[in-house]
């Protein structure tokens, strides 16, 4: 019988789809098309039997067979719960044999199916696979590939892809010796230009004198349209928004979806395009000694180079600020000359513009001394002032600074009180709904404007009434009415207009609230031979429910310790505290302690840190203002005298307890100290690190120690005991994390599998553990990419 009378139907579909003859794979995949087609469940149990198949389905070598076999893997991928898994395989074949096609239904099939990746939000993949193909040597793939993230672009948005990555690729193929290659990058660009704007041309670089001005006079005409870009498509996790929406009402079901929060959520953040610079390396060798020089014009030109630095670069490394920003705030405090003191203020604005939240750690400080310097009548430092309370607080949050804010309304001086109420009306307008329906939050403010309503000086009682129209607008008349109920008729009545003028601006994007759950705690640990011991709270302190040891907490207490033995004098010398408020702590903590705790005698340090010990212990709710006693008591943290250091991780462990839901906005500053505390050899003090640890966890969330690659940076640290310990922590933590960022937890991926490989088996072993948490929120897909970049030798072994 001749082969092509040959009757397939007596094989099975597995061996149909990988015969030689396509014919055979032809019946195949029609035949799994009508299968697919009859299954309604994404999760049946079909799909997995068959979806195994499909992946090879696009690399076919026969055209025919091949157009039916990509329609397979569409309805596959656009249906199936297994769908995600086929990408990486999916996407291979569909660069290196379809997007080239001289079959026109092969090219269209194979668009579609690259978008379907996209909508099932495997874009990182697809930008991946789409980029190996850029790399290739053969020129109609390298076009083709260019021309598929031109339409996936125009499709889904500039935001759905990793813009600076792709910049970077694209602008190389730009001198390419293929004319199709330039004019396919030619085209990318002026797309991703109709997405992102003039921000993106910075990341062109510098590029020969004709190909800029072609791009000047395309980007001239993008701009002279002034068309806003409306994406065509969106992920699935979008469209469920939408979908949410309209059900909750929100928007109607003919509404365009990108005139809605889709919209809002696909737009480029320009910021994230800049490429940061380090600038602390720059600053002047004598910077610190020239500040404190007595000829203010010698202060001025020291300052004017910082200035430069902080305005030339748009966007700042991150690094360890708190020498600078405490250099300058102490200059805006007490310098005596108006034009260093605004050259200060202009360097203070740079830094919070170029940092942006990673500023945020030193916001509260630096904007209590804005407020005090209120005062200054003089517009040459008081305009700057208010630009640096603007930038300050795009950093940060109108939680982080309330006590303070609220706390300078009644001060004395009504230039104080103006300008903190003029802040406060710029504030409320940029702050998220989500605090103003909080009326308990919110009720001191509204207390605070209203008792100044009353004030002789015009100016104070006209930027109260705009402060209140503002939070009358934004809190609605239902909520804040019965702040107003003793409020002159008159008076409300100004409040009303004010609230018809106002405008409530579009806030960024809000910050993860808090977790105050518990993580852990434990049986208690055993006292160091110096310095404090940890026990259970007194009587007296407020009692916190305490859940069972979890699984890899390192046994620890995380429960207030009590005081040592040496502190309890001093203690009696504490004045009581009012349980209902909060006590800042440099107020009680003064100037004279605060240099005992840095002085070279280990005794007068053990005396300082005992004293300490005993105010945070006494004082079970302190302010978020912690003054200059943040980098102190970091400094204790890694005293040579590690029984020292030992007390300083107690007290910061109190702290937390202390400050509550306010810890926060002080994680940035003493996470990454916590964290070096776990490489101590010795067992006692790495025992109250740990402690320390899971006191910041419970008044935080494990989720925000991702943040800034805090962990990340941690975890690269050569030290293996760190290794370990910070690893043993987090494996039963990740499993319960629920709204980590990807972003943030991916940046730890890196180590994580270098830690893997690590030659210290405790390392290794403690790594693995954590292994499946992260591949609970980065998905299979992501791991697997990481880990294909293993030794090969790693695979043979039994490690994993």
């Amino acid at each position: 019988m001749a082969e092509d009378e040959v009757d397939f139907s007596k094989l099975s579909l597995e061996e149909r789809c990988a015969h030689k003859n396509f014919k055979a794979r032809l019946s195949a995949y029609e035949d799994l098309i009508k299968i697919f087609n009859r299954i309604d469940d994404e999760k049946s149990s079909e799909w997995m039997k068959w979806t195994s198949l499909v992946k090879q389905f696009a690399s076919d070598s026969h055209a025919a067979s091949q157009e039916k076999g990509l329609e397979a893997v569409l309805i596959c991928l656009e249906n199936s719960a297994q769908g995600p898994r086929l990408v990486p395989d999916v996407m291979n074949g569909i660069v290196n044999k379809c997007l080239t096609s001289t079959r026109a239904r092969v090219k269209e099939l194979a668009v579609l199916i690259v978008m379907m990746c996209i909508e099932i939000e495997k874009q990182e993949l697809v930008q991946e696979e789409l980029m190996k193909g850029m790399d290739l040597k053969n020129p109609r793939i390298v076009a083709a590939c260019i021309s598929m993230f031109i339409q996936a672009v125009h499709a889904f948005g500039a935001k759905t892809f990793k813009i600076k990555i792709l910049c970077k690729k694209i602008t190389n193929l730009l001198e390419d010796r293929d004319k199709n290659i330039r004019d396919e990058s030619k085209k990318l660009i002026i797309e991703l230009y109709r997405w992102i704007g003039a921000i993106f041309k910075q990341e062109l670089g510098a590029l020969k004198p004709a190909l800029a001005s072609e791009f000047e006079a395309e980007f001239k005409k993008l701009d002279e349209s002034n068309t806003k870009q409306v994406p065509e498509r969106y992920l699935r996790s979008q469209q469920a928004k939408k979908e949410k929406e309209i059900s909750e009402g929100g928007i109607e079901e003919d509404e365009d979806p990108g005139d809605a929060s889709a919209d809002a959520a696909l737009e480029i953040d320009p910021f994230e395009l800049l490429q940061p610079e380090e600038i602390l390396s720059k600053l002047p060798k004598d910077f610190y000694d020239k500040i404190e020089a007595k000829k203010w014009q010698e202060r001025k030109e020291t300052l004017e180079a910082v200035e430069t630095l902080v305005t030339k670069y748009q966007k700042l490394e991150s690094g360890d600020y708190s020498d600078l920003v405490r250099a300058l705030k102490r200059l805006i405090t007490k310098d005596s000359n108006v034009v260093v003191i605004a050259v200060g203020i202009k360097c203070i604005t740079g830094l919070a513009t170029g940092l942006k939240k990673k500023f945020s750690v030193y916001a509260p400080s630096v904007m209590t001394s804005i407020f005090d310097k209120f005062k200054e009548k003089k517009a040459s430092v008081l305009n700057p002032l208010k630009e640096a309370s603007d930038a300050v607080f795009a950093c940060t949050t109108l939680e982080a600074i309330a006590e303070d804010a609220i706390s300078t309304l009644p001060n004395k001086n009504p230039s104080v009180k103006t300008e903190v109420t003029l802040f406060l009306s710029r504030a409320f307008s940029k702050t998220p709904n989500k605090s103003f329906t909080d009326k308990k939050f919110m009720k001191p403010f509204i207390a605070g404007l209203v008792a100044n309503l009353n004030e002789p000086d015009p100016t104070v009682r006209d930027a109260t009434i705009e402060a209140l129209g503002v939070a009358y607008k934004a809190m609605g008349e239902d909520k804040i009415k019965s702040f107003l109920a003793d409020v002159d008729p008159a008076k409300v009545a100004k409040v009303q207009q004010a609230a018809e003028k106002a405008v409530i601006l579009p806030p960024a994007k809000e910050p993860k609230a808090a977790s105050s759950k518990a993580t852990s705690s434990a049986p208690i640990v055993p006292a160091p031979k110096k310095g404090p011991t940890i026990k259970k709270p007194a009587t007296t302190t407020t009692k916190k429910k305490v859940n069972k040891p979890e699984e890899g907490s390192s046994g620890v207490d995380i429960s207030r310790p009590t005081l040592p033995a040496s502190a309890t004098t001093s203690a009696e010398e504490v004045p009581a505290p009012n349980p209902n408020t909060r006590v800042e702590l440099m107020k009680v903590v003064d100037e004279g302690l605060m240099s005992k705790l840095a002085d070279k005698n280990w005794k007068t340090r053990e005396e300082a840190l005992d004293k300490i010990a005993s105010i945070v212990s006494t004082y079970t709710k302190i302010s978020p203002y912690l003054g200059d006693f943040t980098n102190a008591i970091i400094l204790r943290l890694q005293d040579s005298n590690r029984n020292l250091a030992s007390t300083a991780f107690i007290i910061l462990q109190n702290l937390a307890g202390s400050l509550g839901p306010h810890c926060k906005q002080h994680l940035r500053a003493f996470l990454p100290a916590i964290l070096s505390g776990l490489s101590e050899n010795r067992a006692n003090v790495r025992c109250n690190v740990i402690a320390c640890l899971n006191a910041w966890a419970e008044n935080t969330s494990v989720e925000e120690f991702f943040q800034g690659e805090m962990i990340a940076d941690a975890l690269r640290q050569p030290s293996p005991l760190l290794r370990t310990e910070l690893f043993t922590w987090l494996a039963p933590r990740l499993m319960k994390m629920k709204n980590i960022s990807k972003d943030d937890l991916a940046s730890a991926l890196p180590p994580l599998f270098s830690c893997i490989e690590d030659r210290n088996v405790d390392v290794r072993k403690s790594a693995q553990e954590c292994v499946l948490g992260f591949m609970m929120h980065l998905g299979y897909d992501k791991m697997s990419l990481q880990a294909g970049r293993l030794k090969v030798s790693f695979f043979s072994s039994k490690t994993l």
